[in-house]
């Protein structure tokens, strides 16, 4: 078994041979709570930013071998807001046809162009976060 550190997630080698199942299971077993790296000032508290969920995830699946894709399902506008319908899919790399797909809603209030990017990340942190921790 190889061990490296990646950002506070150590990463172990694990057996290859496991489903997408198994291998969601083990990121969930080995990840850490996800330090709040973001901080809003109008409400005074501390929130984990997207990039704080992937610094997390990412290496463990690497580790695991599975890749995670997503895809537009449904957008929806009014006024300033969007929301977004995502699929996700966490594929086993080694074997295209074993995955799971899980839907996510993002929502994204911006009155220029900045509201459905905002509605994506937004739905890709808590698909994570849902998903692996």
């Amino acid at each position: 078994m190889t061990t490296e550190a990646t950002g506070t997630t150590k990463v172990q080698k694990k057996a290859a041979g496991a489903n997408v199942y198994e291998k969601i299971a083990n990121i969930q077993q080995d990840i850490h709570v996800v330090i709040k790296g973001g901080t809003t000032t109008h409400f005074n508290y501390k929130f984990a930013r997207e990039r704080d969920v992937v610094a997390e995830v990412k290496p463990l699946l690497g580790r695991e071998g599975l890749c995670v894709t997503h895809s537009l399902v449904k957008e929806e506008q009014q006024g300033d807001l969007t929301k977004l319908t995502i699929k996700f899919r966490i594929t086993n790399v080694k074997d295209k046809d074993d995955f799971v797909d899980a839907d996510a809603i993002g929502y994204g209030k911006d009155g220029q162009d900045k509201g459905a990017p905002k509605a994506d990340t937004m739905a890709l942190k808590y698909f994570l976060s849902k998903m692996f921790l």
